[in-house]
């Protein structure tokens, strides 16, 4: 991030952000989204929305969860820093605690080696470089992969904290309500004993879970008292790349592709489903267990029903799947990892620049 920030201010360039900079390194790390994470640590959310000359509802801070804005407001009052600095350093110590979390998660299933081996992948992944920017991705992380160790250890209200805290960090906690629930159903059709106060823990986390992952539009109805606010906010989004529409659930990428390839793009959205239930279906992956596996599915069934496929995807889809990083066609064997690890170390100044400099990820 260094680099390719220095060596931009060198040659007199500045993102191509709508937010200007003022040219510290800070204010570079949290532009973007950094910047309604900041306006919720210092204003909170708007009580009446934003609307377009057209009078459509326009962007605002209301497609963005709480967490990570108000606790990097927190320490910034406590600290005396900065926002920017507060917000990068929540970040880099949450990205920390993900790293040591998904190496807990992953090394009873894979051994020590191929553990490590993963966390590499994550935090030199590509897209890496969003543990070190004013994002909430590494603190959502640290809260799942924490969730995922309680539930595979079975511990269900250990998993609710974690799990209810990232309902309201970034959006995907539902997934975690989903796996559970597969968890649940595979259990008790496994014949192992489940005791019925470990049953009745189960139900109620899920519940609660699935009501925390539904409650920020009904959050947003209140506030504002739009009915339906939060949808309003995120179409406002989606209409930069397919103008303003309903929002029903599993068509965004059939939406999406359509609007780009005519008729022919229904078809993509089928086939990139076909390939990912293959993918998850390998055998290489079976060693991580259904849980991970469970919550595999759960997170791209999650993303393919309410996610528009346009470049904010590649971030939500690779960090939160890091578990199954664990792979043992990319962790066995003496060079296969290490060419694996090669590539992601050369591709992530190409990821920093196409998708922070030149254009928001």
């Amino acid at each position: 991030m260094a680099g390719v920030f220095f060596a931009g201010t060198d040659l007199g360039l500045t993102p191509f952000s709508s937010e200007s900079i003022k040219g510290s390194f800070l204010d570079f790390l949290t532009i973007w989204d950094g910047t309604h994470y900041r306006e919720i640590a210092s204003v909170g959310y708007p009580t009446t929305l934003p609307t377009t000359d057209e009078g459509r509802v326009d962007d605002n801070s209301w497609a963005f969860l709480p967490v990570f804005g108000v606790l990097a407001g927190l320490v910034a009052t406590v600290t005396g820093l900065s926002y920017s600095a507060a917000a990068v350093m929540l970040s880099c110590l949450a990205g920390g605690a993900a790293s040591y979390a998904l190496y807990r998660l992953v090394e009873p299933r894979t051994g020590h080696r191929p553990a490590l081996w993963t966390v590499a992948f994550f935090t030199f992944s590509p897209l890496g470089f969003l543990l070190q920017v004013g994002y909430a991705e590494g603190l959502f992380a640290f809260l799942t992969f924490s969730t995922l160790i309680a539930l595979s250890q079975q511990r269900y209200w250990i998993m609710l904290p974690f799990a209810f805290v990232a309902a309201f960090t970034r959006p995907g906690a539902l997934a975690l309500a989903l796996a559970l629930g597969i968890h649940v159903i595979l259990r008790l059709r496994s014949g192992q004993k489940f005791p019925r106060n470990e049953l009745r823990a189960a139900v109620t986390v899920g519940v609660l879970l699935a009501a925390a992952g539904l409650s920020w539009p009904v959050i947003a109805w209140v506030v504002t008292g739009v009915p339906d606010a939060y949808l309003q906010t995120e179409m406002a989004w989606w209409s930069k790349y397919i103008g303003y529409v309903d929002f029903l659930p599993l068509t965004p990428w059939f939406l999406f592709f359509h609007s780009k390839l005519g008729a022919v793009g229904f078809a993509v959205p089928v086939v990139l489903a076909a390939l990912f239930v293959l993918w998850i279906s390998r055998r290489s992956l079976r060693p991580l267990g259904s849980d991970l596996l469970a919550y595999g599915a759960s997170y791209g069934l999650y993303l393919f029903a309410v996610f528009l496929p346009q470049q904010s995807l590649i971030r939500l889809l690779v960090l939160p799947m890091a578990p199954l990083f664990g792979d043992l066609a990319l962790t066995r064997g003496r060079w296969r990892p290490r060419v694996v690890l090669a590539v992601c170390l050369v591709a992530q100044p190409f990821a920093v620049v196409a998708l922070w400099y030149s254009y928001f990820p």
